[in-house]
């Protein structure tokens, strides 16, 4: 069974849900720092669908699929 949002369902994403704060992406580099290119993107927007094809844009793996 999958976790809250699905979140589980990508290698290498991790969700730390903060209550009463909205959803944002922040994407880090390979020595753990934020990637300057990136930014915070706001999640607040999208439907599922649109989280899926943001995942899938920014290279994230879906567990089922590989």
């Amino acid at each position: 069974m999958l976790g809250r949002g699905n979140a589980d369902a990508y290698v290498a994403l991790k969700i730390n849900f903060v209550p009463h704060h909205s959803p944002y992406l922040i994407m880090y580099d390979e020595e753990g720092g934020e990637g300057p290119q990136e930014g915070w993107i706001d999640l607040a927007p999208l439907s599922y669908e649109g989280l899926t094809e943001l995942f899938s844009e920014k290279g994230f793996k879906r567990k089922d699929l590989l």
